[in-house]
């Protein structure tokens, strides 16, 4: 079991060569450059810019992460005053599954995402999940990037799986769309597929002078399918 927390611009680290100087600002607990057959468990993520960060790059199966598993790990408090590009968790790989895991709050003024997700197959599943404080959501399947030519055809790119889930939207939370589903980013490799959402408990908690109305679903068009 692995505890990793601080990798942000606030904090300094020193490099190999003996110099002192801050984190960057998308420092991550733990980042994954490209990897397959991986599976992070057990683990607590905390107080970094990214929580947990998995890439594919250029296009290419030599640079592809695929069959990644995050489960039963507590990943909170992460993400950065001011920066939207910096979430609990931010993905992208040939299939991708998280369940039962803990997952949230951002830290305190934080703007992100609790799960941000660029890849192909992806099952969220049996997670507790606490969309707050800032006005990020609870997930946001978005189209791939660094994986354009291989998770973009992969088929279950347009087939994803959300169940068995607890979230909790509460009072301190400024996030009026708590979900979103292929909604903005890039336009050129849309999912055009089906959300299979079900069997999940999704729990909205504030009176309308802390939050006056929260969409729970952010769809683009109408080839996708809810």
């Amino acid at each position: 079991n692995l505890h990793l927390q601080n990798a942000d611009s606030a904090h300094t680290l020193t490099r190999s060569d003996g110099v002192v100087t801050n984190f960057d600002s998308f420092a991550c607990a733990i980042y994954v450059e490209y990897a397959q057959h991986l599976t992070i468990r057990s683990c607590e993520l905390n107080g970094c810019c990214n929580g947990f960060f998995c890439n594919s790059k250029d296009g290419t199966t030599n640079e592809l992460s695929a069959d990644i598993l995050i489960e039963n790990c507590w990943i909170h408090d992460n993400g950065y005053p001011g920066n939207y590009g910096v979430h609990n968790i931010y993905t992208e790989a040939k299939g991708v599954t998280f369940q039962y895991n803990l997952i949230g709050p951002l830290r305190p003024g934080a703007d992100g995402e609790q799960i941000k997700d660029r890849s192909s197959g992806t099952v969220l599943r049996y997670n507790m999940m606490i969309v707050a404080p800032g006005p990020g959501t609870a997930f946001w399947f978005e189209q791939t990037q660094g994986g354009i030519g291989v998770i973009d055809v992969d088929p279950a790119y347009h087939t994803n799986f959300v169940y068995g889930n607890v979230f909790y939207n509460p009072p301190n939370s400024s996030s009026i769309q708590m979900f979103r589903y292929d909604a903005l980013g890039i336009e050129g490799q849309p999912r055009n597929g089906t959300l299979y959402f079900y069997n999940n408990t999704v729990v909205n908690h504030a009176n309308q002078s802390q939050r006056y109305g929260t969409a729970l679903f952010g769809l683009p068009s109408h080839s996708e399918v809810l």
